[in-house]
């Protein structure tokens, strides 16, 4: 029997300090002249409004400041258990299984500093095996297992990043992983 626990904490730290030492340096030399239009690709702009449109656009970046990592699950579990047949009809055979759980993930934040959650996940393992003593010429025989990797072909996506647009509303499906399906695995192994 083993079950395995971890609590994972992280947290954003300390963004981009380089670009927050050069606003509070030079945005105040730029508001000293808060009228003068500034030529742009996208048409002229007052120094002021883009100067606030710049602080609300790199606001966005900073937002996650002290809030849970990107892509980060908090808790993980596994358990997993085998039992080997000693005596009788069944030595030999050995069967097992477990299950592996990953909590929810941290997919980003919203203007108002709530983290947006994907979804968590767990997957179920099974193996079974048999144990042949003697084979032939191999004097510690050979050992055939069977693995099913997902037992119950969990293939929900695993969300793995959120589109937030300019309105606050979150997009989970924006970036996925696809959950490889049930899959089987017939193993033989021996020694000589």
């Amino acid at each position: 029997l083993s079950l395995q626990y971890s609590n994972t904490d992280g947290y954003d730290s300390d963004i981009a300090p380089e670009v927050k030492e050069w606003a509070a340096r030079e945005l105040p030399y730029f508001l000293q002249f808060p009228d003068v239009l500034v030529d742009l690709s996208t048409g002229s702009m007052k120094v002021s409004d883009y100067v606030a449109q710049w602080v609300a656009n790199t606001a966005g970046t900073f937002r996650s400041e002290g809030l849970s990592l990107k892509g980060m699950r908090q808790h993980k579990v596994a358990f997993f258990t085998r039992y080997s047949f000693g005596s009788g009809p069944l030595k030999g055979l050995y069967v097992g299984g477990g299950h592996r759980y990953q909590s929810r993930i941290v997919l980003g934040t919203l203007p108002d500093f709530s983290i947006v959650y994907g979804n968590s996940r767990w997957y179920s393992d099974l193996l079974l095996g048999y144990q042949v003593r003697k084979f032939a010429f191999l004097k510690h025989g050979v050992r055939l297992q069977l693995n099913v990797n997902n037992l119950f072909d969990r293939t929900v996506p695993t969300q793995t990043g959120a589109f937030i647009d300019k309105d606050g509303v979150a997009h989970l499906d924006y970036r996925v992983r696809l959950v490889e399906p049930r899959r089987w695995r017939l193993s033989a192994s021996f020694e000589f």
